[in-house]
């Protein structure tokens, strides 16, 4: 069995039921798609902010993982990383 390093990504509005689990990689693309998307203009500058620091990433590890995911307030999405 090979190891997948995957984030679910749930959705903090009680309306709607949101849950997508998707690599590291894909997540913190889909991440940035949803908060340009959705986002006001300071989640705006967090997304471009989140995309600068992502490219620079040689090597995704769980430490690079969190802190990727601290430059957001996640104000749209809560994760869990696997």
């Amino acid at each position: 069995m090979t190891k997948w390093n995957a984030i679910t990504l749930y959705d903090n509005d009680e309306r709607t039921y949101y849950r997508e689990t998707l690599s590291w990689r894909n997540g913190i693309q889909h991440l940035i798609e949803v908060l340009r998307e959705f986002g006001d203009d300071e989640t705006y500058k967090q997304s471009k902010l989140l995309d600068k620091e992502y490219r620079r990433v040689k090597k995704l590890t769980k430490k690079e993982m969190e802190r990727l995911l601290s430059l957001t307030d996640n104000c749209y999405l809560d994760y869990k990383l696997h």
